[in-house]
């Protein structure tokens, strides 16, 4: 009964060994063959920001993390959308690069160099990419210059950039911006 026991654990012991190394040993194939044949070109991009996309003000910051307060799920699309434009097609494919996309922004990446990539590759409208590209088209002043109400409509801008260029959408622009900049204010205040 002993040996029994001792076999069913081993059993056991081997299937969980085996169950943990086959994903970690595909993450660092993925990371190996897939993210770190990009790091140059990710560096570059980084480097090549307008100064003011590296070093946002700090309102903008705040905007970009709410609701969900992680910036790398926001890094790694655009990144996906960048460096490998091929791997958006079928959603299960979708799904797996932007989950492992995710977990190696979040592992290779700063929080700054996260932010940085969202600050300068983020399309807002009107041929703006970036947010100080947005603040000289939309405010033709620089990003550092903009008011916190300001910022907060690049901020909504963002996220759904073609629908925020109707004309009918400018009031709805300026509700919803409002609202943005209330929820990060109070949030400040807790």
């Amino acid at each position: 009964m002993k040996r029994e026991v001792t076999r069913a654990f081993k059993v056991l012991g081997w299937g969980l060994s085996i169950a943990l190394f086959v994903p970690l040993a595909g993450f660092l194939y993925y990371d190996l063959t897939r993210f770190q044949p990009h790091a140059d070109e990710i560096a570059q991009l980084i480097d090549a920001a307008h100064p003011n996309d590296r070093s946002p003000p700090a309102m903008l910051r705040k905007l970009l993390r709410e609701p969900r307060g992680d910036l790398s799920l926001e890094a790694s699309r655009l990144l996906i959308y960048k460096l490998e434009p091929g791997s958006t097609r079928g959603n299960l494919k979708w799904q797996s690069t932007s989950f492992l996309w995710w977990l190696l922004a979040k592992v290779h990446l700063s929080d700054d160099e996260q932010l940085t990539i969202i600050c300068s590759t983020t399309f807002l409208g009107k041929r703006a990419y970036g947010f100080e590209a947005g603040a000289n088209t939309f405010f033709h002043r620089p990003l550092d210059r903009l008011t916190d109400i300001e910022l907060a409509t690049l901020a909504m801008r963002a996220r759904r950039p073609s629908w925020w260029q109707l004309a009918n959408k400018q009031e709805v622009l300026a509700k919803a911006a409002e609202t943005l900049l209330d929820r990060v204010r109070s949030q400040k205040a807790e």
